[in-house]
């Protein structure tokens, strides 16, 4: 068989693990003061962590622009 990627609980680590350490870089970074409206992003998290919707690739990749920025503007 050729080789085979694999899939990476995002969902389950936003639900979990770092449900805290993510929520805080989102909703007190650069993006939440800026760039998006809070009231979505709340909107957003909240549907994810409840299981009403699968929100991950959406705020992963927030929250990748998040540390990005942060990183940039911390230089």
């Amino acid at each position: 068989r050729p080789k085979r990627g694999f899939g990476v609980p995002v969902a389950s680590w936003l639900r979990g693990s770092w449900k805290h350490d993510a929520g805080e870089a989102l909703f007190n970074g650069v993006l939440a003061k800026d760039y998006i409206d809070r009231s979505a992003l709340n909107s957003i998290w909240s549907q994810h962590q409840t299981r009403i919707h699968d929100w991950s690739y959406l705020l992963w990749s927030l929250l990748v622009l998040e540390l990005f920025l942060s990183q940039e503007n911390s230089r």
